[in-house]
Protein backbone atom coordinates (compact mmCIF):
# COMPACT_ATOMS: atom_id res chain seq x y z
CA UNK A 1 0.00 0.00 0.00
CA UNK A 2 3.24 2.31 0.51
CA UNK A 3 3.64 2.57 -2.94
CA UNK A 4 -0.01 4.19 -3.75
CA UNK A 5 1.29 6.92 -1.27
CA UNK A 6 4.74 7.22 -2.79
CA UNK A 7 3.06 7.60 -6.10
CA UNK A 8 0.90 10.16 -4.98
CA UNK A 9 4.32 12.39 -4.10
CA UNK A 10 5.60 11.98 -7.27
CA UNK A 11 2.29 12.78 -8.79
CA UNK A 12 1.74 15.77 -7.49
CA UNK A 13 5.06 16.97 -5.59
CA UNK A 14 6.23 17.45 -2.01
CA UNK A 15 4.99 20.99 -1.73
CA UNK A 16 1.35 20.18 -2.78
CA UNK A 17 1.29 16.92 -0.70
CA UNK A 18 2.08 19.02 2.41
CA UNK A 19 -0.48 21.70 1.85
CA UNK A 20 -3.24 18.91 1.25
CA UNK A 21 -2.29 17.50 4.40
CA UNK A 22 -2.41 20.93 6.12
CA UNK A 23 -6.03 21.36 4.71
CA UNK A 24 -7.28 17.48 5.78
CA UNK A 25 -5.92 17.96 9.31
CA UNK A 26 -7.78 21.37 9.67
CA UNK A 27 -10.77 19.57 7.99
CA UNK A 28 -10.22 17.24 11.20
CA UNK A 29 -10.10 19.62 13.69
CA UNK A 30 -13.21 21.67 12.63
CA UNK A 31 -15.10 18.19 12.50
CA UNK A 32 -13.99 17.13 15.99
CA UNK A 33 -14.98 20.48 17.71
CA UNK A 34 -17.95 20.43 16.20
CA UNK A 35 -18.65 16.96 16.95
CA UNK A 36 -17.06 17.25 20.19
CA UNK A 37 -18.56 21.06 21.22
CA UNK A 38 -21.42 21.24 19.37
CA UNK A 39 -22.88 17.82 18.43
CA UNK A 40 -23.78 19.01 15.02
CA UNK A 41 -22.28 16.19 12.90
CA UNK A 42 -22.61 12.22 12.67
CA UNK A 43 -19.74 10.12 14.01
CA UNK A 44 -19.76 9.07 10.38
CA UNK A 45 -18.36 12.49 9.62
CA UNK A 46 -15.74 12.48 12.32
CA UNK A 47 -14.64 9.12 10.69
CA UNK A 48 -14.16 10.77 7.62
CA UNK A 49 -12.26 13.29 8.20
CA UNK A 50 -10.40 10.91 10.72
CA UNK A 51 -9.40 8.11 7.47
CA UNK A 52 -8.34 11.54 5.59
CA UNK A 53 -6.06 12.46 8.47
CA UNK A 54 -4.63 8.92 8.08
CA UNK A 55 -3.91 9.36 3.99
CA UNK A 56 -2.06 12.14 4.51
CA UNK A 57 -0.27 11.15 7.69
CA UNK A 58 1.22 7.94 5.34
CA UNK A 59 1.86 10.42 2.55
CA UNK A 60 3.92 13.02 5.27
CA UNK A 61 5.99 9.43 6.13
CA UNK A 62 6.84 9.01 2.65
CA UNK A 63 8.21 12.82 2.63
CA UNK A 64 9.93 12.83 5.93
CA UNK A 65 11.13 9.67 6.06
CA UNK A 66 9.03 5.84 7.42
CA UNK A 67 12.31 5.71 9.63
CA UNK A 68 12.79 8.27 11.42
CA UNK A 69 8.58 8.58 12.10
CA UNK A 70 9.26 4.99 13.37
CA UNK A 71 12.24 5.94 15.84
CA UNK A 72 10.43 9.08 17.25
CA UNK A 73 7.18 7.10 17.54
CA UNK A 74 8.55 4.29 19.63
CA UNK A 75 10.00 6.60 21.70
CA UNK A 76 6.82 9.01 22.17
CA UNK A 77 4.79 6.21 22.93
CA UNK A 78 6.97 4.63 25.67
CA UNK A 79 7.05 7.97 27.34
CA UNK A 80 3.21 8.04 26.62
CA UNK A 81 2.87 4.45 27.96
CA UNK A 82 4.75 5.67 30.95
CA UNK A 83 2.40 8.49 31.63
CA UNK A 84 -0.92 6.38 31.31
CA UNK A 85 0.58 3.30 33.93
CA UNK A 86 1.62 5.87 36.39
CA UNK A 87 -2.05 7.84 36.49
CA UNK A 88 -3.57 4.90 36.29
CA UNK A 89 -1.89 3.02 39.06
CA UNK A 90 -0.79 0.62 37.23
CA UNK A 91 2.62 -1.30 37.55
Amino acid sequence: MTTIYKDAVEKWGVAFQITIAMEEMGECIASLNQYFFRSRIPIEKLAEEIADVEIVCEQLRVIVGNDIVEKVKAKKLKRFTKRVLEKSGKP
